[in-house]
């Protein structure tokens, strides 16, 4: 991961090359992942076959599992929208991969898969408060400047009433959606709404 520009490549894309021949200064390298205006490399993974990529695509994760050689992407499926989702392990030795996706209304789930079978619940968190009725929804607010900036609305829908509001963004560090027991039972499940 390039974490400013070189030789023409972008800060924050994702290179591949042999090893050996970039040591020896002949390698072909591949541009894995290149950030734009709404997405950004959160986190990367091999496993002995494959690489995981996770992306924050207007600061939700997305999922994709690349093949060496030619480099081809298949998006993760059945993946919650509105998560975070990270690695929490990959097998260099096989290809199984575990993850460990969360949201405003959904407690830690970790996910079992690989690139070739779907990811299914293998263990949770508690829940802390009672989603029922809650939904998230994801808006764009435009800047002076004309910057879509993405932000979240959680709580109730149609509610009309008190909004806490949070956020940050600095430092290349984004808020993103996040399970919060404190914040599910003393205000969401009151009726306030919360906007990130």
């Amino acid at each position: 991961e390039l974490r400013t520009d070189w030789k023409g490549y972008t800060a924050g894309s994702l290179l591949a090359a042999d090893y050996d021949e970039f040591l020896d200064g002949t390698a072909d390298i591949t541009v894995v992942f290149t950030p734009d205006a709404h997405s950004c490399l959160h986190q990367y993974s091999w496993t002995r076959e494959h690489l995981i990529v996770v992306t924050l695509a207007d600061v939700a994760s997305r999922v994709q599992i690349l093949t060496p050689g030619d480099w081809s992407a298949t998006d993760v499926p059945g993946l919650p929208a509105s998560t975070n989702i990270v690695i929490a392990g990959a097998d260099s030795h096989g290809d199984e991969i575990l993850l460990d996706s969360s949201g405003f209304l959904t407690p830690s789930r970790l996910l079992l898969g690989s690139a070739d079978t779907a990811f299914t619940e293998i263990k949770t968190a508690p829940g802390f408060f009672d989603a029922d009725g809650l939904e998230v929804n994801q808006h764009f607010a435009t800047s002076a400047d004309g910057t879509r900036v993405p932000y979240f609305v959680v709580g109730r829908p149609g509610a009309v009433g008190p909004t806490l509001l949070g956020g940050y963004g600095g430092f290349e560090v984004s808020r993103t959606p996040a399970y919060d027991g404190v914040l599910g039972r003393l205000w969401l499940s009151q009726g306030g709404t919360y906007a990130l």
